[in-house]
Formats: C-alpha cells, structure tokens, sequence
C-alpha cells in the first residue's frame, strides 16, 4: 500500500477521535464516564496522528525526499508538536492540583487550536495530492 495512503488514513483517524475527544466534553460532561473517555480518545487520536507523521517522514527519508517541501509538511509538524502539548496539558490536568486554571486554558486552547489546524492541514493536503482542486 501506498505510504500516502497510510499517512492520510491515520491522521484522518487522529482527527476524527480529537473530535470525538471535543464532543464529549463539550456536550457529554454530565456523565460520570466522560473523563476517562474524553482520556482514551485523545490519547488514541494523538498516537494516530503521531503515526501518520512518522508513516509519511520515514517513507520520504528512504525514498531521499526532502521532509519539509510545502506548507501543508511545516503545518503538520506544528501540528504534531501542539498535539503533544494538548496532551501533556491534559494529562497535567488530572495530576496537578496547582495551577489547575492555567493548565485548563493552555489545554482548551492548543485542543481548539488543533483542531482548526487539522482541519486546513487535511484540506491542503487534499488540495496538494490532487483529490480536491480549486
């Protein structure tokens, strides 16, 4: 199969469990399982974006293709890290009980921002293998 294949269906699916992690706490918080779900799924969908970035780095070290040739391959490294981030804030979150407001915010705002990211990202990659043009 096709590395770009392989990269697109796992950053997808990264994606589509971070909007299924925002789904749940934005309309699901009243249940007592919404945490331990809201945990999984992003940690689900941060390994799965993680791996469609390796997927698509290694495939282009072997092949001798330059790793950051456009701006979706910048934006999805950036992506990459702020997912990381995201992760750590929230993880911090149910550890940490100092600072816990300030950990909110700064995981509120990368888990948004991620998303707005991914959702460009995923649109310029279309745009950049042919599937969609303008």
């Amino acid at each position: 199969m096709n590395a770009y294949y392989v990269h697109a269906f796992f950053v997808v699916l990264g994606f589509l469990l971070m909007v299924m992690g925002f789904i749940i706490v934005r309309f699901l918080r009243s249940r007592r399982w919404w945490l331990k779900v809201h945990k999984i799924v992003n940690i689900s969908g941060t390994v799965s974006l993680l791996l469609g970035i390796f997927v698509i780095m290694f495939y282009k070290i072997h092949f001798g293709l330059k790793l950051l040739s456009s701006i979706h391959s910048y934006l999805g490294l950036f992506i990459g890290f702020i997912s990381i981030g995201s992760l750590i804030f929230g993880l911090l979150l149910v550890r940490l009980y100092q600072n816990r407001k300030l950990l909110l915010t700064f995981h509120r705002l990368l888990g948004r921002t991620l998303l707005i990211l991914m959702v460009v990202n995923i649109i310029s990659g279309l745009i950049k293998s042919g599937i969609v043009t303008l």
